[in-house]
């Protein structure tokens, strides 16, 4: 039994499905999470996350706070952060 779950657990965290959100967010700096409008669970943001301005440029993210963003997360973390330009 012990064997099943740890086989669901590693299938859930590598299954692949990744998800786009677009809109504006907040950035939680306590917790290293955003919440983009209209989403219901806050995005977790990784060390490994992309985070780039319209232009391609390396970018931080609290530096973002409250810009219309495009967001790629697998099971709410962050694979990449990009400013959607104007």
């Amino acid at each position: 039994m012990v064997a099943i779950v740890f086989a669901a657990g590693s299938a859930y965290a590598g299954c692949g499905k990744k998800t786009t959100v677009t809109g504006t967010f907040k950035y939680n700096e306590d917790n290293k999470s955003l919440t983009v409008e209209g989403t219901e669970k806050p995005i977790k943001v990784q060390a490994t996350t992309k985070i780039t301005t319209a232009d391609g440029k390396k970018a931080a993210i609290a530096d973002l706070d409250g810009k219309k963003i495009e967001v790629v997360h697998e099971h709410n973390k962050a694979d990449s952060v990009t400013v959607k330009a104007s």
